[in-house]
C-alpha cells in the first residue's frame, strides 16, 4: 500500500498490528515492522512518531546484529528528518554512524557493496550541515568524499563548494 499512494490507508492498518503479540519473533522482523511503520509515518509528515519509529528500528537492527540495508536506510531517514527539524547535531550523529557502519571493511563482512551510497550520502549531508554550521573547514574536507559514481549528489557538492563555500569563506 505504501508504494501505491495509500500511506494513510498502510497507516492505519500498521497502527492495528500489536508488536507486542510479537516480542518472540527476532530482533530483525521486529526492526522490520518498525521501518516500514516509520517510513508510512514519513510520507504522511508525521516527524515525531516517524523519528520515534525509525529510532526503534535502529535499535532492533542492532541487537540483530544488522549494520546495513535498512538500517542504513533508517539512519539515512533519521539524519533528513532531523535537519528538516533543524536538529543538526542529532543529524550529524546519523551520518556519521552511516559512515562508520557503511566503509568497505564493515560492508564486505557483510557482503553488502551497494550500500556504498550510504556513505557517499552521508558525506554530502554532513558538507550540508557544517556549511550551515559555518563550519567551512569541515565542509570542504567532506563534500570531496561524495563519491563520482553518484553524479548528482557529486555534482551537486561540487557546486556548493565552488560557489556557496567558497564565496562565504573568502568574505
Amino acid at each position: 500500500l505504501i508504494g501505491e499512494n495509500k500511506d494513510k490507508e498502510a497507516l492505519r492498518m500498521l497502527e492495528d498490528v500489536n508488536i507486542d503479540d510479537y516480542n518472540n519473533e527476532n530482533d530483525e522482523i521486529i526492526a522490520s515492522f518498525y521501518f516500514v511503520k516509520a517510513t508510512a509515518y514519513d510520507l504522511n509528515e508525521d516527524s515525531s512518531n516517524s523519528i520515534r519509529m525509525f529510532e526503534k528500528a535502529c535499535d532492533h537492527y542492532e541487537k540483530a546484529g544488522i549494520t546495513y540495508d535498512r538500517y542504513l536506510q533508517s539512519l539515512q531517514s533519521l539524519g533528513r528528518i532531523y535537519y528538516k527539524l533543524g536538529k543538526l547535531v542529532l543529524s550529524e550523529k546519523c551520518y556519521k554512524k552511516i559512515i562508520i557502519y557503511g566503509t568497505p571493511s564493515q560492508l564486505f563482512k557483510n557482503d553488502e557493496l551497494n550500500d556504498l551510497d550510504f556513505v557517499s550520502n552521508a558525506f554530502y549531508n554532513l558538507g550540508i550541515i557544517f556549511a550551515d554550521k559555518d563550519e567551512y573547514n569541515m565542509a570542504e574536507k567532506c563534500l570531496p568524499k561524495v563519491m563520482q559514481k553518484n553524479v548528482v549528489s557529486h555534482e551537486k557538492a561540487q557546486n556548493i563548494l565552488h560557489n556557496q563555500i567558497f564565496t562565504l569563506h573568502k568574505t
